[in-house]
């Protein structure tokens, strides 16, 4: 009994060597454990790019949606405006005036114009998004 705990002292007083190959086996093991522990901040990361990346698509869906609407009420406006802009001209004429001599002619053509072509331009704009 006293030669095993002779040599169980020994064993443990003594520093084990290990080769070569298992040096390597060890350090591979490390290494697997470092890529387990890293994962969770690039999930982490991943995962908040997402959220992000949905609310921005959200909120351009809205503005989307939005350009649409303006653009269709602009269009609306540059109809009605139109129609009247020819109504005036027609009586107008029929009175013998010029209907560029009419300030309010002359700013609601203008508005005609800026409706018609704001409307084609948000048009354009939502298309694209």
């Amino acid at each position: 009994m006293k030669s095993v705990q002779k040599i169980w002292a020994e064993l443990s007083v003594k520093e084990v060597e290990l080769s070569e190959e298992q040096k390597v086996e060890l350090g591979l093991a490390d290494n697997l454990a470092k890529y387990a522990k890293g994962v969770n901040p690039y999930i982490n990361e991943g995962e908040s790019l997402i959220s992000s990346a949905e609310k921005m698509l959200n909120e351009i869906k809205s503005i989307k949606s939005k350009l649409f609407s303006t653009a269709n009420e602009m269009n609306s406006l540059a109809d009605r405006s139109a129609s009247d802009l020819v109504a005036f001209e027609k009586a107008a004429k029929e009175l013998g005036i010029d209907p560029n001599s009419n300030a309010n002619y002359k700013s609601a053509s203008k508005a005609f114009d800026a409706y018609a072509k704001n409307a084609q331009k948000y048009e354009r704009y939502a298309k694209e998004l």
